[in-house]
Protein backbone atom coordinates (compact mmCIF):
# COMPACT_ATOMS: atom_id res chain seq x y z
CA UNK A 1 0.00 0.00 0.00
CA UNK A 2 1.18 3.33 -0.83
CA UNK A 3 2.52 5.81 1.86
CA UNK A 4 0.82 9.08 2.39
CA UNK A 5 2.93 10.32 5.23
CA UNK A 6 6.81 10.19 5.05
CA UNK A 7 8.69 10.03 7.95
CA UNK A 8 10.69 13.24 6.56
CA UNK A 9 9.06 16.31 6.50
CA UNK A 10 10.65 18.46 3.67
CA UNK A 11 11.47 22.39 3.58
CA UNK A 12 12.28 23.29 -0.47
CA UNK A 13 13.67 26.58 -1.72
CA UNK A 14 14.75 28.21 -4.79
CA UNK A 15 18.58 28.26 -5.02
CA UNK A 16 21.24 25.94 -4.13
CA UNK A 17 22.33 29.46 -2.18
CA UNK A 18 19.48 29.20 -0.25
CA UNK A 19 20.19 25.76 0.53
CA UNK A 20 23.81 26.16 1.78
CA UNK A 21 22.48 29.06 4.05
CA UNK A 22 20.26 27.00 5.76
CA UNK A 23 23.51 24.49 6.85
CA UNK A 24 25.23 27.85 7.61
CA UNK A 25 22.93 29.64 9.89
CA UNK A 26 20.06 27.04 10.26
CA UNK A 27 16.15 27.78 9.61
CA UNK A 28 15.61 31.47 10.63
CA UNK A 29 11.96 32.59 10.39
CA UNK A 30 10.59 34.92 7.57
CA UNK A 31 7.08 37.05 7.47
CA UNK A 32 5.14 35.22 4.67
CA UNK A 33 1.69 36.75 3.55
CA UNK A 34 -1.69 35.04 4.24
CA UNK A 35 -5.50 35.63 3.80
CA UNK A 36 -7.54 35.35 6.72
CA UNK A 37 -10.62 36.22 4.89
CA UNK A 38 -12.73 33.86 6.71
CA UNK A 39 -12.45 34.93 10.47
CA UNK A 40 -12.37 38.42 9.24
CA UNK A 41 -16.52 38.48 8.40
CA UNK A 42 -15.60 38.07 4.47
CA UNK A 43 -13.49 40.79 4.58
CA UNK A 44 -10.41 40.31 2.75
CA UNK A 45 -7.72 40.36 5.38
CA UNK A 46 -4.26 39.65 4.73
CA UNK A 47 -1.67 39.38 7.53
CA UNK A 48 2.08 38.30 7.41
CA UNK A 49 3.18 35.62 9.89
CA UNK A 50 6.85 34.79 10.99
CA UNK A 51 7.17 30.50 9.91
CA UNK A 52 9.56 28.38 8.98
CA UNK A 53 7.11 25.69 6.44
CA UNK A 54 7.73 21.52 5.72
CA UNK A 55 5.58 19.59 3.76
CA UNK A 56 4.47 16.11 4.98
CA UNK A 57 4.80 14.73 1.65
CA UNK A 58 6.37 11.04 0.16
CA UNK A 59 9.42 11.62 -2.65
CA UNK A 60 7.02 9.35 -4.69
CA UNK A 61 4.15 12.42 -4.26
CA UNK A 62 6.33 15.69 -4.70
CA UNK A 63 6.77 16.76 -7.83
CA UNK A 64 4.17 19.17 -8.26
CA UNK A 65 5.39 20.76 -5.24
CA UNK A 66 9.01 21.24 -6.67
CA UNK A 67 8.04 22.76 -9.63
CA UNK A 68 6.11 25.18 -7.20
CA UNK A 69 8.19 25.84 -4.46
CA UNK A 70 12.39 25.12 -6.12
CA UNK A 71 14.37 22.41 -6.60
CA UNK A 72 16.56 21.91 -3.69
CA UNK A 73 15.78 21.09 -0.41
CA UNK A 74 16.66 19.54 2.51
CA UNK A 75 14.69 16.67 4.85
CA UNK A 76 14.41 16.63 8.26
CA UNK A 77 13.48 13.62 10.33
CA UNK A 78 9.97 13.75 12.42
CA UNK A 79 11.55 12.31 15.02
CA UNK A 80 13.53 15.89 15.39
CA UNK A 81 10.27 17.72 14.16
CA UNK A 82 8.48 16.68 17.27
CA UNK A 83 11.25 17.46 19.37
CA UNK A 84 11.43 21.68 18.34
CA UNK A 85 7.62 21.25 18.25
CA UNK A 86 6.52 21.36 14.76
CA UNK A 87 3.00 21.21 13.94
CA UNK A 88 1.09 20.26 11.26
CA UNK A 89 -1.33 23.28 9.99
CA UNK A 90 -5.14 23.33 10.40
CA UNK A 91 -6.90 23.43 7.30
CA UNK A 92 -10.17 26.06 7.82
CA UNK A 93 -12.53 25.48 4.65
CA UNK A 94 -15.02 28.35 3.99
CA UNK A 95 -18.31 28.00 5.67
CA UNK A 96 -17.30 25.62 8.01
CA UNK A 97 -18.70 25.28 12.04
CA UNK A 98 -14.71 25.50 12.92
CA UNK A 99 -14.90 28.52 10.90
CA UNK A 100 -18.07 29.89 12.91
CA UNK A 101 -16.35 28.49 16.27
CA UNK A 102 -12.89 30.43 15.69
CA UNK A 103 -14.66 33.53 14.71
CA UNK A 104 -16.78 33.26 17.70
CA UNK A 105 -13.69 32.91 19.91
CA UNK A 106 -11.58 35.62 17.82
CA UNK A 107 -14.57 38.21 18.27
CA UNK A 108 -15.69 37.63 21.75
CA UNK A 109 -11.78 37.91 22.83
CA UNK A 110 -10.94 40.99 20.92
CA UNK A 111 -13.86 42.87 22.34
CA UNK A 112 -13.50 41.31 26.54
CA UNK A 113 -9.49 42.58 25.83
CA UNK A 114 -10.66 46.10 25.35
CA UNK A 115 -12.76 45.83 28.89
CA UNK A 116 -10.32 43.25 30.50
CA UNK A 117 -6.59 43.43 30.98
CA UNK A 118 -6.66 39.75 32.36
CA UNK A 119 -7.56 38.86 28.88
CA UNK A 120 -4.40 39.81 27.12
CA UNK A 121 -2.72 36.53 27.82
CA UNK A 122 -5.67 34.93 25.50
CA UNK A 123 -5.89 37.20 23.09
CA UNK A 124 -2.75 36.76 22.48
CA UNK A 125 -2.79 32.60 22.12
CA UNK A 126 -5.58 33.32 20.06
CA UNK A 127 -3.65 35.44 17.66
CA UNK A 128 -0.82 33.39 17.82
CA UNK A 129 -2.86 30.44 16.98
CA UNK A 130 -4.01 32.29 13.30
CA UNK A 131 -0.08 31.27 12.53
CA UNK A 132 -1.07 28.08 12.23
CA UNK A 133 -4.31 28.39 10.28
CA UNK A 134 -4.55 28.14 6.49
CA UNK A 135 -7.08 28.10 4.38
CA UNK A 136 -8.48 25.04 2.76
CA UNK A 137 -8.18 26.72 -0.77
CA UNK A 138 -7.76 29.85 -2.59
CA UNK A 139 -5.50 32.09 -4.61
CA UNK A 140 -1.61 31.83 -4.31
CA UNK A 141 1.07 34.41 -5.15
CA UNK A 142 4.19 33.13 -6.30
CA UNK A 143 7.56 34.65 -7.88
CA UNK A 144 4.66 37.76 -8.57
CA UNK A 145 1.67 35.71 -10.39
CA UNK A 146 -1.11 35.00 -9.09
CA UNK A 147 -2.26 30.47 -9.09
CA UNK A 148 -5.65 30.47 -9.01
CA UNK A 149 -7.97 27.94 -6.93
CA UNK A 150 -4.50 26.03 -5.66
CA UNK A 151 -5.71 23.47 -3.11
CA UNK A 152 -3.67 23.94 -0.62
CA UNK A 153 -4.66 20.78 1.85
CA UNK A 154 -2.81 19.22 -0.75
CA UNK A 155 0.53 20.68 1.03
CA UNK A 156 -0.12 18.51 4.36
CA UNK A 157 2.15 21.40 5.96
CA UNK A 158 4.03 21.47 9.19
CA UNK A 159 4.92 24.72 10.38
CA UNK A 160 7.21 26.72 13.23
CA UNK A 161 5.65 29.71 14.33
CA UNK A 162 7.97 31.53 16.61
CA UNK A 163 6.29 32.92 19.56
CA UNK A 164 6.78 36.87 20.00
CA UNK A 165 8.32 38.38 22.96
CA UNK A 166 6.58 40.79 25.53
CA UNK A 167 3.44 42.09 23.85
CA UNK A 168 4.65 42.32 20.29
CA UNK A 169 1.84 41.30 17.68
CA UNK A 170 2.50 37.70 16.28
CA UNK A 171 2.00 39.48 12.61
CA UNK A 172 2.47 42.06 10.29
CA UNK A 173 -0.36 43.80 8.34
CA UNK A 174 -0.09 43.68 4.96
CA UNK A 175 1.04 47.44 4.55
CA UNK A 176 3.84 46.70 6.64
CA UNK A 177 4.79 43.94 4.97
CA UNK A 178 4.99 45.36 1.33
CA UNK A 179 7.29 47.99 2.79
CA UNK A 180 11.05 46.72 2.04
CA UNK A 181 12.53 48.58 5.05
CA UNK A 182 9.97 47.57 7.12
CA UNK A 183 9.63 43.94 6.50
CA UNK A 184 13.88 44.01 6.34
CA UNK A 185 13.81 45.06 9.99
CA UNK A 186 11.04 42.41 11.29
CA UNK A 187 13.05 39.58 8.97
CA UNK A 188 16.21 40.41 11.48
CA UNK A 189 14.38 40.57 14.53
CA UNK A 190 13.09 36.56 13.59
CA UNK A 191 16.84 35.87 14.23
CA UNK A 192 16.59 35.29 17.76
CA UNK A 193 14.01 32.49 17.25
CA UNK A 194 15.95 30.35 14.64
CA UNK A 195 15.03 26.98 14.44
CA UNK A 196 18.14 24.61 15.12
CA UNK A 197 18.69 21.32 14.12
CA UNK A 198 22.53 18.67 13.99
CA UNK A 199 23.60 17.00 11.17
CA UNK A 200 22.39 13.43 12.36
CA UNK A 201 18.18 15.21 12.24
CA UNK A 202 19.22 15.89 8.02
CA UNK A 203 17.82 12.69 6.27
CA UNK A 204 18.02 14.00 2.40
CA UNK A 205 19.61 16.79 1.03
CA UNK A 206 18.24 17.44 -2.56
CA UNK A 207 19.79 19.60 -5.19
CA UNK A 208 18.42 20.12 -8.80
CA UNK A 209 20.90 18.27 -11.21
CA UNK A 210 23.67 15.68 -10.80
CA UNK A 211 26.08 18.14 -11.64
CA UNK A 212 25.99 20.20 -8.57
CA UNK A 213 26.06 17.55 -5.89
CA UNK A 214 29.84 18.00 -6.05
CA UNK A 215 29.44 21.69 -5.38
CA UNK A 216 26.87 20.80 -2.53
CA UNK A 217 29.97 18.36 -0.92
CA UNK A 218 32.50 21.31 -1.38
CA UNK A 219 30.26 24.25 0.06
CA UNK A 220 29.77 21.50 3.43
CA UNK A 221 33.10 20.99 3.60
CA UNK A 222 33.93 24.94 3.43
CA UNK A 223 31.38 25.64 6.31
CA UNK A 224 33.08 27.02 9.67
CA UNK A 225 31.47 24.69 12.33
CA UNK A 226 32.26 21.56 14.17
CA UNK A 227 28.97 20.56 13.01
CA UNK A 228 30.52 19.34 9.66
CA UNK A 229 33.71 17.77 10.35
CA UNK A 230 34.81 15.51 7.37
CA UNK A 231 33.06 12.05 8.85
CA UNK A 232 29.68 14.53 8.69
CA UNK A 233 30.18 16.04 5.36
CA UNK A 234 30.80 12.52 4.10
CA UNK A 235 27.76 10.94 5.48
CA UNK A 236 25.57 14.01 4.01
CA UNK A 237 26.87 13.48 1.24
CA UNK A 238 25.93 9.86 0.58
CA UNK A 239 22.24 11.60 1.39
CA UNK A 240 22.09 14.04 -1.19
CA UNK A 241 19.74 13.19 -4.51
CA UNK A 242 18.60 15.75 -7.32
CA UNK A 243 14.99 16.96 -8.30
CA UNK A 244 15.95 15.49 -11.43
CA UNK A 245 16.14 11.45 -10.14
CA UNK A 246 13.03 12.20 -7.81
CA UNK A 247 10.89 13.16 -11.33
CA UNK A 248 12.39 10.37 -13.47
CA UNK A 249 12.78 7.29 -10.35
CA UNK A 250 10.00 7.90 -7.68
Amino acid sequence: MSTISSDTLFHFTGSAEDLINIFRNEFYPRYSLETVRELANGKKVDIAVPMVCFCDIPLSKIKNHLSTYGYYGIGMSKEWAKKVKLNPVLYLRSGSDLEKYLKILLIDLVKKDKMEKEIGAALKAATNLLGYIKLYEGDFLRNDTVIKNVKFYNEREWRYVPEMPGEELPFLLREEFENPVTRAQENVKLQSTKLSFEPKDIKYVIVKEEKEILAMMRALQQIKSKKYDKDTVELLTSRIITSEQITKDF
